[in-house]
């Protein structure tokens, strides 16, 4: 198998190009295959088939500026059932648990602030796309390839 093949996909979804490439390009350096997208149009098509994404990544505001608007949108798109990929989103409106809730119900495997510090968002990639990976530590290990630079006398 090709080390391409065997890298996880991420599709990130954000209208805000700035976060999207930065996102985008901090999963790559981690060893990602990523896809980045402007709208929602791309969704449902990355759910399904050989083109299928292990996790998407989506900015809720692709769908709209309301709660009502975001829900209407999720629940169209069907993004629950085992062989859909797990969804993190990020969103910028406050919301209540109540809100929380129902976004879990709708398909987000976890609901993140857009914001969310960057810790935050690699320990909830990494739980969602290894699952079975049981950490013994206090804290969830972070998979990926952060740069290291060492000095040594003159090197």
């Amino acid at each position: 198998m090709s080390p391409s093949a065997e890298r996880k996909k991420v599709a990130v979804y954000d209208p805000e190009e700035r976060s999207r490439n930065l996102l985008g390009k901090l999963l790559e350096r981690l060893g990602y295959d990523v896809e980045t997208h402007q709208t929602s149009q791309k969704i449902a098509s990355r759910t399904k088939g050989k083109k299928a994404m292990d996790l998407l990544i989506i900015n809720l505001a692709v769908f709209g500026e309301s709660y009502q608007q975001v829900t209407e949108e999720m629940e169209s798109l069907k993004l629950t059932g085992k062989k859909i990929p797990p969804v993190i989103a990020l969103t910028t409106l406050r919301i209540s648990q109540d809100a929380r809730e129902r976004l879990e119900q709708l398909g987000a495997k976890a609901v993140l602030a857009h914001n969310a510090q960057l810790m935050d968002l690699m320990f909830t990639v990494n739980r969602l796309l290894f699952p079975k990976i049981r950490e013994l530590r206090r804290y969830t290990r972070v998979f990926g390839g952060f740069p290291v630079r060492f000095l040594h006398e003159d090197q």
